[in-house]
């Protein structure tokens, strides 16, 4: 890997490239920033349940808890980044998993959902990444962040997880009708749907109504869930 100045803090420019080359970097700095805000002025229970056998909304389950885990798997792929060492198979599912559990409740990172603490926000003795206002509504805020790298990220990735080279690079009958990248052309299809997700959640309207269950697009939710899935493989190294 080049060599990468961190004192820069390149992950704070949205319009840093580097920002599109090493996008998990970008990503996983930016989610742990802003749910470290959130979570620092908001009441949320320190453990809950999950219960498969009852529909729970995701702030149902979602707890300090979960946070931490979130919390552990994100700055492990951080550290690993930074030490220029190998992310392991077994690290990488960690993070996704968490990521998931994030996918479910982002929609729901909100003044609606969650009591939210001014003197809190202004008293807190570490740093905060936006403001109370943006804070409020902390799911368009982040989506608004990752959306547009996201983007520019899928527009020019060139290599794609190995799910896609396995499932798109079979033989053709005839292997001059063969298309040059198509396991790469499938990976941006993909990109593209997760970035018309984090496009939808950052430019929602606010709701008014503070009903425990968002309503949010299903082709929403894939995006977002194949963002958690792949976000480890989303860099041009």
């Amino acid at each position: 890997m080049e060599y990468i100045d961190f004192d820069s803090q390149f992950w704070l420019d949205i319009n840093d490239r580097r920002n599109i080359w090493h996008f998990d970097y970008f990503a996983c700095k930016n989610i742990l920033g802003f749910l470290q805000s959130f979570t620092a002025v908001a009441k949320i229970p320190d453990c809950a349940e999950y219960n498969p056998g009852k529909i729970q909304a995701p702030t149902e389950y979602f707890s300090r808890k979960a946070i931490y885990d979130i919390d552990i798997s994100l700055r492990c792929l951080i550290e690993y980044f930074e030490d220029d060492d190998c992310f392991s198979n077994e690290d990488s599912d960690m993070l996704k998993s968490s990521l998931h559990q994030l996918m479910d409740v982002l929609p729901y990172l909100n003044e609606r959902h969650y009591k939210l603490s001014r003197y809190e926000y202004e008293n807190y003795p570490g740093e905060m990444w936006c403001s109370f206002d943006d804070i409020r509504n902390l799911d368009r805020t982040l989506a608004k962040r990752i959306a547009p790298v996201l983007r520019d990220f899928a527009q020019c990735s060139q290599f794609p997880p190995s799910y896609f080279t396995r499932m798109y690079s079979y033989p053709k009958a005839n292997p001059f009708e063969r298309k040059d990248y198509e396991p790469c052309a499938e990976w941006r299809k993909a990109l593209s749907i997760m970035a018309e997700a984090c496009e939808w959640l950052a430019s929602r309207e606010n709701v008014v109504a503070s009903d425990k269950w968002e309503t949010v697009p299903d082709k929403v939710y894939y995006g977002l869930h194949l963002f958690a899935e792949y976000l480890p493989d989303m860099q041009n190294d």
